[in-house]
């Protein structure tokens, strides 16, 4: 297919820090491979999308999320007793189909109305289903095709699997382990998920789309076109019944993310290292600031180490450690490190698990620590821990002591590097942009 012949694409993400910035990645190599791409997601993110010659359509009404409505849901969780995963996964997810639904349809109609005789794909980022009325044949502009990408760790059913998120089982494909599979997800849908899956069959009734039969978290893998998740095959579980159009792509490798512009005053201890300290990397992410449940138990655990440096990311500029928090001569922090940058000199990273930390690092062939709780967390360490390629602390507020210990593991332990730095050569083996490119292509061609 010639330059001209290029289908649009229409890429479209939650307004998440995590979920918008790996598909902006992506979005800045289809643009650097001659595709015009236009980018679906909440309006804070206007000129980060813009700066890469994407065009800017964002969402509106309640699909609109910004830092304070984010908020908003962390102080759900404090309510006593919290919300259950059925009320937080229909209002973050299920609630906001419509307005998302109509994002997409903007979308469509502006790329349309420049390029009526274009083919236009939707690559949605795989946590956003305001792509399924569309698919499911609600009324509106139908694009070629759409294309989910996986920026999360994989939640779809399987006959190998018991039924996730965070509930902490490995895989079992034995004809035992297979019937209880299917027993425990059946339970689990109904007893857990009731009410958002309610929700999602009344909204796709009301929008004039097909119901589907099949679990809402489920649809958004088997109902596009493709679905391409971003990670080695070795990071994620098996699952022998995925559907035909799901493919791996290896995750974003080092070099397109943003780079670091101004490094700190402190950068040549970690770039020079002339004592060949170990450097263990610590971040809670750009969502959690509770710098006291992580940061700060990493940074007091290595205070008497002198061949350690300890660097700490607080995950937002301008951010500070509280007032009054003990600084070890070895610790080093700022508000604000890209995980490239620093990885490379990493000897192991301590985190909260989000999905692209650990990405992140093995795509450096950097061992993880894993110590975190909400979201896909637990989900992202129960892997962590099944490929061996790091420690599970099953908790978000580790002790020093135990930190310190699992640190240690790591560095006495070579299996976690080793292991790290052969998920980090099969990442290698992918093109992960030209994965997603082919599979635009065959879309775009009725493949």
């Amino acid at each position: 297919m010639g330059p001209s012949r290029k289908p649009k694409v229409l890429i479209a993400a939650t307004p998440i820090y995590g979920h918008v910035m790996p598909l902006r990645a992506v979005a800045r190599e289809l643009i650097a491979r001659g595709y015009d791409v236009t980018f679906l997601t909440g309006s804070e993110y206007k000129q980060r999308i813009e700066s890469i010659g994407a065009t800017f359509v964002f969402l509106a009404g309640d699909a609109d999320l910004d830092e304070q409505r984010i908020e908003e849901f962390h102080e759900l969780f404090k309510r006593d007793p919290p919300p259950s995963k059925d009320e937080v996964g229909k209002r973050a997810f299920i609630d906001v189909i419509p307005s998302q639904h109509c994002g997409i349809q903007d979308g469509l109609k502006i790329i349309q109305e420049k390029a009526p005789d274009t083919k236009i794909v939707v690559v949605f980022e795989g946590a956003f289903k305001g792509v399924l009325p569309g698919i499911l044949g609600a009324p509106g502009i139908r694009p070629a095709g759409y294309i989910g990408v996986g920026i999360i760790p994989m939640f779809l059913s399987s006959i190998d699997l018991k039924p996730i998120p965070g509930v902490g089982f490995y895989p079992d494909s034995s004809p035992e382990g297979r019937a209880t599979n299917l027993e425990s997800t059946k339970k689990d849908r109904e007893e857990r998920w009731g009410e958002s899956q309610k929700r999602f069959e009344e909204i796709m009734e009301e929008m004039g789309a097909t119901v589907p039969d099949m679990f809402n978290i489920d649809a958004n893998y088997v109902c596009p076109n493709r679905f391409v998740q971003m990670c080695a095959p070795s990071i994620e579980f098996p699952r022998s019944d995925a559907p035909p159009g799901f493919r791996f792509s290896g995750g974003l490798p080092p070099g397109l993310r943003d780079p670091f512009v101004t490094f700190p005053e402190w950068w040549g201890d970690l770039s020079i290292n002339p004592e060949k300290k170990k450097i263990v990397f610590v971040s809670q992410g750009t969502m959690s600031t509770e710098s006291k449940d992580l940061i700060i138990p990493t940074i007091h655990a290595f205070k008497d180490s002198i061949g350690v440096i300890v660097v700490a990311a607080l995950g937002k500029k301008g951010s500070t450690l509280p007032a009054g928090t003990f600084m070890p001569e070895n610790a080093r922090v700022s508000d604000w490190i890209p995980y490239d940058e620093m990885l490379q000199y990493s000897d192991v990273m301590v985190t909260n698990g989000g999905y692209g930390a650990v990405q992140h690092a093995l795509s450096h062939g950097v061992p993880l620590i894993v110590a975190g709780t909400g979201a896909d967390k637990p989900d992202n360490a129960m892997r962590v821990e099944w490929a061996e390629v790091g420690i599970n602390m099953n908790t978000h507020q580790p002790t020093p002591e135990a930190v310190r210990l699992a640190v240690t593991k790591i560095f006495e332990d070579p299996k976690y590097t080793k292991n790290a730095k052969a998920v980090q050569a099969e990442m290698q083996s992918y093109d992960p942009v030209g994965v997603v490119i082919e599979n635009i292509e065959e879309v775009a061609g009725g493949k």
